[in-house]
């Protein structure tokens, strides 16, 4: 990739609609607590914590998890910021990032401000390491507000639940409705999971667990028949090709 392009990528990851003007040094001084407890996170979560800064344009913090940094440390990849997308993500993949951040902070803008720190946003796509692709889950929610754009963004990396690159959604943390963006076909759409009943959830659990369809129709007191006819159910509602990959998108989309 050229120099000029990859500025210019570089320059519409901050866009006009997020541009955070007027911060003073002094202001960062007060932010060393969300240094600690973000390594905190780190320490309990499988997933990796970095913070965004959209007023420096850079990462304001990275913990510590070489799962995800092909043998980088957390401070090097903090001096790395965006470089580091460009040097480990396909180029392709750069453009649909690029893209995903455009739409979802106009569609964020929409938002009402009161709303804004309830939402997060939610998509998949290839770090390069050791040789081959790993597809993760990219989350990112506001952590500090200036004047109204966020300032700070919490971002975390975990392992895809799909095999499939984009499955961009935003939503509210609480709530079961989701705000879905085609990339084929360049709109949102809304639609909501159905709450799970207490038998559903059970079944995950049990899957969770490595529970056979035997063991799973023996906990929940119900035939073999009705859990795989469930698991069918779940398959489809949750567009999962095998129930493992279901119940890890459960998990994701914060079902259980």
């Amino acid at each position: 990739m050229k120099p000029m392009e990859k500025n210019f990528l570089i320059n519409d990851f901050f866009i006009d609609q997020n541009e955070v003007k007027g911060i003073d040094e002094e202001a960062y001084r007060h932010l060393e607590n969300v240094r600690e407890t973000i390594d905190t996170f780190s320490h309990i979560f499988h997933s990796c914590f970095y913070v965004i800064d959209y007023y420096k344009k850079n990462f304001f913090h990275v913990s510590d998890n070489n799962t995800y940094f092909e043998g980088h440390s957390a401070d090097e990849i903090r001096e790395m910021g965006y470089d580091f997308y460009f040097k480990y993500v396909p180029e392709e993949e750069i453009k649909m990032l690029v893209e995903i951040n455009k739409v979802g902070f106009s569609f964020f803008n929409r938002l009402p401000d009161s709303e804004k720190p309830y939402y997060f946003i939610s998509y998949n796509f290839h770090i390069r390491k050791d040789g081959y692709k790993m597809l993760v889950n990219h989350k990112l929610t506001p952590l500090k507000f200036y004047n109204g754009r966020i300032w700070l963004a919490l971002c975390a990396f975990s392992p895809a639940a799909s095999n499939q690159i984009g499955r961009v959604y935003l939503r509210r943390h609480d709530s079961p409705d989701v705000n879905y963006y085609s990339l084929q076909n360049k709109k949102w759409e809304q639609f909501s999971f159905t709450r799970l009943s207490d038998l559903e959830k059970r079944v995950f659990l049990c899957a969770i667990r490595g529970a056979s369809l035997k063991e799973t129709a023996s906990e929940v007191f119900r035939s073999e028949a009705w859990v795989k006819k469930t698991r069918n159910k779940l398959l489809e509602m949750l567009d999962a090709h095998n129930f493992l990959e279901a119940t890890h998108l459960a998990l994701q989309y914060k079902l259980l």
